[in-house]
């Protein structure tokens, strides 16, 4: 069975509290610095799959508690033909219905202007 890398990171209590619950980040964010400070690591890096979207109201959230919020985002195009072409490389040949059936909510509300750039080193083309 597949688990989520907040529940084999034991974080499950402080994600939900922050992402499900209240929209609070600082017991998300406490747990994070004691793991960090128990290393020789300067930060850490939590990924979550594409299909995870949240609110500006949740990144401002952890933004207040220093957690940074960075998504990656292409143009449709290039996200679709990366796909077919990977799906072609690995010999699954998932097709365009696949692609769509999977990301065109989570890509469509990523396309809001509320998601637009804030970082004054992103620029978009054009």
């Amino acid at each position: 069975m597949w688990r989520s890398v907040i529940s084999l990171n034991n974080l499950r209590c402080e994600w939900d509290e922050y992402y499900k619950e209240r929209g609070n980040a600082q017991l998300l964010a406490a747990v994070l610095e004691q793991r960090v400070a128990a290393t020789s690591e300067v930060g850490c890096v939590l990924t979550f799959s594409g299909c995870l979207i949240l609110t500006p109201e949740r990144i401002g959230a952890a933004s207040q508690v220093g957690i940074r919020i960075i998504y990656l985002y292409g143009s449709a195009a290039h996200c679709i033909t990366t796909f077919l072409n990977r799906e072609q490389k690995n010999g699954r040949h998932l097709d365009l219905d696949q692609w769509l059936s999977n990301n065109r909510a989570t890509y469509i509300q990523m396309s809001e202007p509320a998601f637009a750039p804030q970082d004054s080193r992103v620029h978009a083309p054009g």
